[in-house]
């Protein structure tokens, strides 16, 4: 009987033992699974250039030549805005500082993409720029054309 009652204890003890390491590796699972899920941030959305492109107005941060520092725009061009609506269009607003108060407070104008989508080609009264697109994203657009020098731009919203 002696006997029997230590073979009980022992497959009690093991049994405790198990049902705890059992426990333990549940939670374990449960609490890796839980921070595994919380810490998995939401990856931004893939969009196409012509919703990165026409989704909110953009900025000028930056005009630089070609191969020489950019600089920052000037206080009067700060507050400018550029929009592009999927539709063709495009508005350039001068913002609330002109740097020339005869200037239009609105050009309108068209644009289009062309060699596939590397290039923005902008028409206004007849004439139209290119502008080659180096970077385009959620935040920035950078641009590059020739007017007179290389000239490349950098917008934000």
């Amino acid at each position: 009987m002696y006997l029997l009652r230590e073979e009980k204890d022992k497959i009690t003890l093991y049994l405790s033992i198990t049902m705890k390491a059992f426990h333990t590796i549940i939670t374990a699972f449960f609490l890796f699974t839980f921070l595994l899920i919380s810490s998995c941030k939401e990856d931004e959305p893939l969009l196409s250039r012509l919703e990165l492109l026409t989704q909110k107005p953009w900025k000028l941060k930056t005009v630089a030549v070609i191969g020489l520092p950019a600089t920052p725009v000037e206080s009067t061009q700060a507050d400018d805005t550029y929009t592009f609506s999927a539709d063709g269009g495009y508005i350039f607003d001068e913002g609330g500082s002109k740097g020339d108060a005869s200037d239009p407070q609105t050009i309108t104008g068209s644009w289009e993409f062309a060699e596939n989508e590397t290039v923005i080609k902008l028409n206004y009264g007849g004439i139209t720029f290119n502008q080659e697109i180096i970077e385009l994203n959620s935040k920035t657009l950078k641009v590059s054309f020739n007017f007179i020098f290389d000239i490349e731009q950098t917008f934000g919203h």
